[in-house]
């Protein structure tokens, strides 16, 4: 996979992302740093670093406000460009799936 991109402003904005190759029992999800140069909706796919190596990740929650419990957030990485994000109804649906199954 391609390098994470670096930032070097401070973000503005965060986003809360599951990454595609935890695989915990319980939802588990991972804020990531937004470069004031993106703009990303809910639902996109982006390349992100997830512990050692790179994974895709999709953009469940964007904020304004940084969560006060991180100290070192890792930048977002690169857009994954499909012709439209993953609606959220799709998103809800695998939800629901993990919670019930």
């Amino acid at each position: 996979m391609n390098e994470v991109k670096s930032n070097t402003q401070e973000p503005t904005s965060f986003a809360l992302v599951d990454c595609v190759s935890y695989s915990g029992i319980e939802k588990k999800q991972f804020y990531y740093s937004i470069p004031t140069s993106d703009r990303p909706a809910i639902g996109d796919v982006h390349k992100i670093q997830f512990g050692n190596k790179n994974t895709l990740g999709v953009i469940r929650k964007i904020t304004s406000t940084k969560p006060g419990d991180i100290k070192n957030m890792k930048p977002l990485g690169v857009n994954i460009y499909l012709p439209y994000s993953i609606p959220s109804y799709y998103l809800d649906l695998a939800d629901w799936m993990r919670d019930y199954y």
